[in-house]
């Protein structure tokens, strides 16, 4: 299968589905090769959405800013050089600080700003004639005008600053993993000079069942084991145990589904909220459960009002545990720039936590055994 062969499966799509991680001693160079590479990139059909990124964080796009590409060869047939053109956009942009006088005993600071500063804009850079060199012209005569992300944190591994191209590719997995690779390849190959060098971004903060897929279903089973034999003793029942473990796979769809919702990448600390989850969660449904059996044996209510009347007496102390548990975890999203797994488990864990609300109204009073008489 090639580029060009007909596919109507769709996969990468999102926020930045494929990253090519650069690291490199010189800043400036390092940043030429990652605008060259995305350039390159955006020459492919399939490839949307291209990015250049401080470190490996891809979840929230950088700063806008517009740029000037000029054609030196323009610049020079028309007897003007670069410095002309800063001074004519200098005297269109131009601000400074000239002191400070005292009124009144306040101090207060002095600017010199150009009058054609508040209405100067894109448009104008495009059709605005002005002065350049003592010629009227166009800025847009003279190179391209594009926007580009900027602003981006500057970050450090190994004593190597690192930037990260990221893309989305529109096409089958098998055509994304190939164009990923070839592109990898060729910057290694052919590019980048020694001390620079371009890395699989997806080995670091992708998660990949394939790899470990054994060892960490095998730790999830053995938490829902333990769980499964404490409450099984707890309630002395087999039934009420596989309501509580229903919990945990449901919550489960909260993660993934906050992680669709804001297209952020699921990787280990994605997995590991997971297995806080498959403790949380069932807190709530124990709670729920021993209010529901001790109602029971009551024997004030039956049918729907029992589970009614147990909802009530615990979703207070439910949703507290919920509540004070986010706000917990709500310091590690502001940090999530800098520290991917926390934020991708603080994350997760929310979202599960949120969607465990929800089994709580629809799945347990749908299957919900009626107690047994006599108790």
């Amino acid at each position: 299968m090639d580029d060009n062969s007909f596919s109507n499966r769709v996969g990468n799509i999102g926020l930045f589905g494929n990253s090519i991680k650069l690291n490199g001693y010189n800043y400036d160079m390092l940043y030429g090769y990652a605008t060259d590479l995305a350039a390159r990139l955006k020459e492919n059909g399939r490839v949307g959405k291209v990015g250049i990124f401080g470190g490996t964080v891809g979840w929230k796009l950088s700063t806008d800013e517009y740029f000037i590409d000029y054609d030196m060869a323009e610049l020079a047939s028309f007897g003007l050089t670069l410095a002309d053109a800063y001074d004519a956009l200098v005297s269109r942009l131009y601000m400074s600080n000239v002191g400070s006088i005292y009124s009144d005993g306040v101090k207060m600071d002095l600017k010199l700003v150009s009058k054609a500063r508040d209405y100067f804009e894109v448009w104008n850079l495009w059709n605005e004639y002005m002065v350049i060199g003592g010629k009227n012209m166009r800025f847009a005569d003279l190179g391209t005008i594009s926007k580009r992300n900027s602003g981006n944190d500057i970050y450090r591994e190994n004593q190597q600053y690192v930037l990260t191209v990221k893309y989305e590719y529109v096409g089958s997995s098998r055509q994304s993993d190939k164009f990923y690779k070839g592109e990898l390849d060729r910057m290694n190959e052919e590019v980048l000079p020694v001390g620079y060098r371009a890395s699989d971004e997806r080995d670091n903060w992708f998660f990949s069942f394939g790899r470990n897929n054994g060892l960490y279903i095998g730790l999830l089973l053995i938490v829902v084991a333990i769980i499964y034999f404490i409450c099984a003793m707890l309630f002395e029942s087999f039934i009420y145990p596989l309501l509580i473990i229903g919990l945990i796979p449901i919550s489960f769809i909260g993660v993934f589904l906050i992680f669709a919702i804001t297209g952020f990448r699921f990787d280990q600390g994605g997995f590991a909220s997971l297995g806080m989850l498959s403790g949380i969660a069932v807190n709530a449904g124990i709670y729920l459960i021993n209010e529901y059996t001790r109602q029971a044996r009551l024997k004030r209510y039956r049918g729907c009002k029992l589970y009614i009347r147990a909802f009530n007496h615990r979703i207070i102390p439910i949703l507290l545990t919920v509540l004070s548990t986010i706000l917990g975890l709500v310091p590690f999203l502001t940090e999530g720039d800098k520290d991917v797994f926390w934020f991708a488990f603080a994350l997760g864990t929310m979202g599960g936590l949120l969607f465990s609300i929800v089994a709580l109204v629809i799945f347990m009073p749908v299957w919900m055994p009626m107690p047994q008489r006599g108790k």
